[in-house]
């Protein structure tokens, strides 16, 4: 029920309260939201700041290197516990020529997290200091291990086949890795374990058809020409039809 009355010569009306009830939930959605975006706003403008950031990077990268120069700008505003942002400035400090900034900001990036392990191996593919930094952090981590691997595997080919196994058993349908540990064990002259991993390429995706015919080859070099031709005619690639089709040939003349 309204109720009229004069407040100092104003004419005014009492809101019922059954208004107020309804408002009363308005109002207190209005400071919910109010809380929200003041929460929200500082991860937004971090977020804001380091997706600028990036496209200033990625365009200084790949086209107008006086772009850099805004860059450095815009990564200075990044937050400095930002795991994101360690990446982003490591690339920087890299472009501009300053290896040891670049590996200390990689560094850190490693001890943040691990989820720049494979675009490190990617860009730091030859760096051993920063890729034993990444096993020591993220031991269970199959893309730190096969990044030292890579690194291990001409000079040190036992500790690259550990460490190979140790990522595979973590990843074992990495097909490209059984396909690396494969060159590992024909390296150290295990041949059927270099057939095992070449297969085991060949039974998970075989990346470039290369494991297939890497296992035919050695189990021919061994003598085991059913195998050899097995693994031949699985692979995708020009070069076991060529290996086939030759060891076919030998195989008339023997008879």
């Amino acid at each position: 029920m309204l109720e009229k009355g004069d407040v100092d010569g104003v004419f005014v009306r009492e809101v019922p309260r059954w208004w107020w009830g309804r408002m009363r939930y308005v109002v207190i959605a209005a400071v919910i939201g109010t809380l929200v975006v003041v929460l929200m706003g500082r991860s937004f403008q971090d977020s804001f700041a380091r997706n600028m950031a990036a496209r200033s990077l990625a365009a200084g990268l790949v086209g107008d290197s006086t772009l850099l120069v805004t860059t450095e700008t815009k990564l200075a505003r990044l937050d400095n516990e930002d795991c994101r942002a360690f990446w982003l400035r490591g690339v920087y400090a890299r472009k501009r020529g300053n290896v040891r900034r670049s590996d200390s900001l990689f560094a850190r990036l490693i001890r943040c997290t691990d989820a720049y392990d494979r675009l490190l191996y990617l860009t730091e593919t030859n760096n051993q200091k920063l890729a034993e930094l990444a096993v020591r952090f993220h031991p269970d981590h199959a893309e730190a291990l096969f990044w030292l691997a890579q690194i291990c595997s001409t000079k040190a080919p036992i500790r690259a086949m550990r460490l190979y196994r140790q990522g595979l058993a973590l990843n074992p349908a990495d097909g490209l890795r059984w396909r690396h540990l494969g060159d590992v064990y024909a390296r150290l002259r295990e041949f059927q374990n270099a057939i095992y991993a070449y297969g085991q390429s060949c039974r998970h995706g075989d990346p470039g058809a290369n494991g297939c015919w890497r296992a035919g080859r050695m189990a021919e070099r061994l003598g085991d020409y059913a195998t050899a031709l097995k693994y031949y005619r699985l692979s995708r690639s020009h070069k076991s039809r060529e290996l086939e089709k030759r060891l076919l040939e030998k195989l008339r003349k023997e008879k």
